[in-house]
């Protein structure tokens, strides 16, 4: 090939880079993971109301998911703003009638399936009302209230004192909810789904260690019906509801069910961003399965060194040696993100109170949590992975202490024990036991 033709291959495939938007049902699943409808309702003088009406379709995310909110920014048209927001989080935010007419068109054409649409088709009254000017007086004012005391956020203490009259609106009921297109299922596995490898010990095996994978979808229990649905729709796996009743998974563990559905589909329709290379991995890891090599100290050994890059260890490695970990597109697992408590919605004794409060918990420089009063680890919310130098120089990461302990061969009892020996009197401690050494590393706690 000569140059010119070489050049212009290049420009070409320049330009459909460039050009990339993704699928509309990929986005409308991944708004029914991630985004939100919200109506802002705010004393303003400037108006003869007294109450500025403001529309927003949000998504929020983990800073790493930037060039994910920059394609779907594109995927809309270029329409909208990304701004960074605390605590390394940034947001997708659309707030003018005109560019939420686009909103409006994308959602008529491509509906979402979760009982957040109850919420969308409770957003749209409101855009008609402002659209038509009515939220300009105090009718049209009352309206949007009773809209907005429907929906998941529902009415401020202030807003029900402000507005006493206020008679909610009928919510929606979602119901009979169809899976159009694949790209749906790829875009809500995008900001709600998770490829795992887990390995265990286990005396049946001659490397000392079972591996399984694992593919999960976690929603809130209003959507349980579409959570079997997805049981149907992919033909394998199972819903299984949490101890807490709040949420359950759909899960998938059986290898040939993996190898066979769960992939294939994958690599057909896949995840953006870090969780695509999640996904790559996952496969790497099954691959290794069908030879039976992880069965041999060798293939165990590939399948530690890939789990130590992935989800949110690939995040923190990333973090410590400085790496995009987006590889240039943007979802990861950390992308679940869905906002905090907005001041308006507490009162000025709740404030005061929260801002005199004394601390709960204390953070560690290891990145784990501790119960001020009992001195108890608060483990559900740590923020720290484990390193470890393997006899060979190998470094292996693991997401917890059972893990850790596994792989050197001690019980948790013990490694944790000595890791908190060490903590009290060293900062940059490391544990040395049976030639490994281990150390925790603390992730994304400034």
């Amino acid at each position: 090939m000569d140059q010119r033709a070489k050049k212009t291959l290049n420009s070409s495939l320049r330009d459909e880079i460039n050009n990339y938007v993704l699928n509309p049902y990929y986005i409308t699943g991944f708004s029914d993971a991630e985004s939100s409808f919200n109506i802002r309702i705010s004393q303003n003088n400037k108006y003869k109301t007294g109450w500025l009406i403001e529309l927003r379709y949000l998504i929020g995310l983990h800073q790493k998911d930037q060039p994910l909110l920059k394609l779907i920014q594109r995927s809309f048209g270029e329409i909208g703003i990304i701004s960074n927001k605390e605590n390394d989080l940034i947001e997708f935010r659309i707030t003018s009638i005109k560019e939420l007419a686009v909103i409006i068109d994308h959602f008529d054409k491509y509906p979402l399936i979760t009982q957040k649409f109850a919420d969308y088709i409770l957003f749209k009254q409101a855009y008609e009302l402002v659209k038509q000017k009515d939220h300009l007086t105090s009718e049209g004012v009352q309206k949007i209230v009773n809209i907005r005391a429907s929906m998941n956020n529902s009415l401020t203490d202030n807003l029900k004192k402000a507005f006493p009259n206020t008679i909610p609106v009928s919510r929606p009921l979602v119901l009979d909810q169809e899976i159009k297109d694949p790209n749906w299922l790829a875009g809500f596995t995008g900001g709600e789904g998770s490829f795992m490898v887990q390995m265990h010990k286990s005396l049946t095996h001659k490397t000392g260690f079972g591996i399984n994978l694992k593919f999960q979808i976690t929603q809130h229990v209003r959507d349980i019906d579409l959570m079997n649905k997805i049981v149907k729709y992919l033909n394998c796996g199972s819903y299984k509801l949490r101890p807490n009743k709040l949420a359950g998974d759909f899960l998938v563990m059986k290898f040939a069910d993996i190898n066979e559905k769960i992939i294939p589909f994958f690599k057909e329709y896949s995840p953006q961003g870090v969780k695509s290379l999640d996904f790559s991995d996952f496969c790497k890891v099954a691959e290794i399965i069908k030879t039976n090599d992880h069965l041999t100290e060798k293939g165990l050994e590939q399948i530690k060194l890939i789990k130590s890059g992935m989800n949110s260890l690939r995040l923190s490695r990333a973090d410590s040696e400085g790496i995009d970990p987006s590889g240039g597109n943007a979802a990861d697992q950390l992308s679940t993100y869905s906002g905090s408590i907005p001041a308006e919605k507490l009162t000025k004794n709740e404030r005061d109170i929260l801002k005199n409060a004394l601390p709960l918990v204390e953070h560690l420089w290891d990145g784990r949590i501790r119960d001020i009063d009992s001195k108890k680890i608060i483990y559900q919310h740590d923020s720290c992975i484990y390193k470890i130098i393997t006899p060979k120089g190998e470094i292996l990461k693991t997401q917890t202490i059972s893990e850790s302990a596994d792989i050197v061969g001690v019980n948790i009892k013990t490694l944790s024990k000595h890791l908190d020996v060490e903590f009290e009197v060293n900062s940059e401690y490391t544990v040395s036991i049976k030639n490994y050494k281990i150390k925790r590393i603390k992730i994304y706690y400034n």
